[in-house]
């Protein structure tokens, strides 16, 4: 079966997968030769929750997110957190299960829920009510040595991520035919990891599609079922 993207007993290199960093900490060298960089997970893992912010914004400012949709045009990914940022502001002083975090997922904004109003709504309001939800992502691993992804990836969803169109076949069909159903991988699923990349969605495909490594290994996460 796929398992949680961030076990107890797995550590993940922080720098090029910073998945749910706010929820982990960092461990590295100290100049006494330790490895480098890693992110630790705790004892507690976080559980996936949902949680309400209202922002505002300067006139002229920046929300500083970066947003990915899917074709379902419902919920829109956190793909980046941008510096400077009225959400960054919002960050510094918000409890930490209220902080924006990559790989979160706006569910509604000021009551609109499909993709396109609610991005509309960020462009035109410097005020903003936002319903939000915390997935906890999942890796998948596939096995692609000899054979193709089998994915056909939505990039023209968002600079900072990707969403997955389609199974056409190949390794995720293989994957797919194994794992119970709430392990396949689903169109409309976004992508915020592939092998350790992330926050590029030219970055993500480009290493889908040129790895030579024996697995492929994905991070995702979806939308909560309604």
């Amino acid at each position: 079966c796929c398992a949680p993207a961030l076990e107890r007993a797995d550590v993940v290199d922080a720098i090029s997968n910073p998945v749910l960093e706010e929820e982990f900490h960092l461990a590295g060298d100290d100049g006494d030769g330790s490895p480098g960089p890693v992110l630790v997970v705790p004892e507690d893992p976080p559980r996936a929750h949902y949680y309400d912010l209202d922002i505002s914004r300067d006139d002229g400012g920046d929300w500083g997110l970066g947003l990915v949709s899917n074709s379902a045009g419902a919920g829109l990914l956190v793909g980046a957190v941008a510096s400077g940022g009225a959400v960054e502001r919002h960050n510094a002083v918000a409890e930490s299960s209220s902080r924006v975090q990559v790989a979160d997922l706006i569910l509604e904004v000021n009551g609109k829920r499909a993709a396109a109003a609610m991005r509309s709504e960020l462009k035109s309001q410097s005020t903003a009510s936002l319903r939000m939800f915390r997935p906890v992502p999942v890796r998948v691993t596939l096995s692609i040595a000899g054979s193709p992804a089998g994915l056909h990836l939505n990039m023209t969803g968002g600079e900072t991520g990707l969403s997955v169109e389609r199974v056409l076949g190949g390794a995720a069909k293989d994957y797919n035919a194994g794992a119970p159903p709430g392990c396949q991988i689903r169109a409309n699923d976004f992508v915020v990891s592939v092998n350790g990349v992330s926050g590029s969605a030219q970055r993500m495909n480009d290493e889908l599609m040129s790895t030579t490594a024996a697995e492929l290994e994905l991070v995702l996460v979806r939308m909560p079922q309604q």
